[in-house]
C-alpha cells in the first residue's frame, strides 16, 4: 500500500475515491521523528485502514502532531482511491 502526500500518482490515473481514512499513534512520540514503529503504529494503522475500503493508495496524507514539543499523539490522516487498472 503506497501512501502519499500527494494528491495523484505519477502515470496512474484515480477511478474512485474510496473514504477518508485516519489513525493515530498508540504511543507518544520519542523525540521529532517518532518511534522505529512508524509513528506509533499509525503508518501501519492507515494502511490497513485503507485496505479495508479496497483502496491501491491513500493519497493527500497529512500528519498533524506534535508542535510545541514532542510527546503528543500523531494523528495521520488521508484519502482512499482505487486505481484504474492498466487492462
Amino acid at each position: 500500500m503506497i501512501l502519499t502526500t500527494t494528491h495523484s500518482i505519477d502515470g496512474k490515473i484515480i477511478q474512485k475515491y474510496l473514504s477518508i481514512v485516519g489513525a493515530q499513534s498508540d504511543e507518544p512520540t520519542k523525540g521529532p521523528l517518532g518511534s522505529k514503529l512508524g509513528f506509533g503504529g499509525a503508518l501501519e494503522k492507515i494502511k490497513e485502514r485503507a485496505a479495508d475500503f479496497g483502496a491501491d493508495v491513500a493519497v493527500g496524507v497529512q500528519f498533524v502532531g506534535p508542535t510545541a514539543h514532542y510527546y503528543d499523539t500523531i494523528h495521520i490522516y488521508g484519502t482512499a482511491v482505487k486505481l484504474k487498472s492498466n487492462d
